[in-house]
């Protein structure tokens, strides 16, 4: 991966850290491929790091700009992406039994090793604010425009008779 910004923990101050990290041009390429998106415009991030007793909590604000394909009308289109996250990372301790175990969504990731990639937290944080069925505003969807016209249903054509027999009744 050609977008790295590798921050050692030992290197974050008692107050914490703050700092831009911006994909530069020449990695925006790469970076479509891993979030399977036909391009990538812009990708930039405010972040924010502080330890905790646990490991590291992080907060920052997103700022993407991406080229989707709209899943109405297949025709490409922007989407602009502008949104905080928060993230909670602990110290990755041996699980306690070697059996299924229940995944907590609001259990910290997992924090291993002496440093953090703040470019790949943020390739992910975008992965995750992305659109999941991207839709361009205004797209006609194609399977109103090539679908058969609809039938009646059954049940209508049912209710239908049964009014005309009892009229006659």
């Amino acid at each position: 991966m050609t977008f790295q910004q590798i921050l050692r923990l030992d290197e974050i101050p008692p107050n914490g850290w703050r700092g831009i990290v911006e994909a530069p041009k020449s990695a925006l390429a790469e970076i479509a491929r891993r979030i399977d998106a036909p391009e990538v415009i812009r990708l930039r991030g405010e972040i924010e790091l502080h330890k905790t007793a646990q490991g590291l909590s992080v907060s920052g604000t997103l700022d993407s700009a991406l080229v989707r394909e709209c899943v109405a009308s297949l025709e490409p289109f922007e989407e602009t992406i502008k949104e905080p996250f928060e993230l909670q990372f602990a110290h990755s301790a041996e699980p306690e039994g070697h059996g299924e175990t229940e995944i907590d969504p609001d259990a910290p990731e997992p924090l291993t090793g002496d440093s953090i990639d703040l470019a790949d937290l943020l390739i992910q944080q975008l992965s995750l604010a992305m659109a999941p069925f991207p839709r361009k505003p205004g797209a006609a969807s194609l399977a109103e425009k090539f679908a058969p016209p609809q039938s009646i249903s059954p049940f209508e054509a049912l209710k239908s008779k049964i009014a005309e027999d009892g009229e006659q009744g």
